[in-house]
């Protein structure tokens, strides 16, 4: 017997390996998603000073508003005269 296949055998190979590979999501595609649900979660999980600001409590924000108007007005009062 022949190693050699007829070309009627090899393209009912090649169709064959072509309907698997239809069925198969594919490893692009694989790839693809996860590339993409990697990107949502780093942008789900990613850090802004907006919600570290919005996570220190009302109070703690208010001590740190006076201490900065503090601040500012004895760097400006010695400058004014008084």
């Amino acid at each position: 017997m022949s190693n050699k296949l007829d070309p009627e055998q090899e393209r009912l190979i090649r169709l064959r390996e072509r309907q698997l590979s239809t069925r198969d999501p594919g490893i692009k595609k694989k790839k693809f998603t996860n590339m993409i649900s990697e990107k949502e979660r780093r942008t789900k999980n990613s850090l802004s000073i907006g919600r570290v600001w919005n996570a220190i409590p009302h109070i703690w924000r208010g001590a740190f508003y006076g201490l900065v108007l503090g601040l500012i007005i004895m760097a400006v009062l010695p400058l004014s005269g008084f």
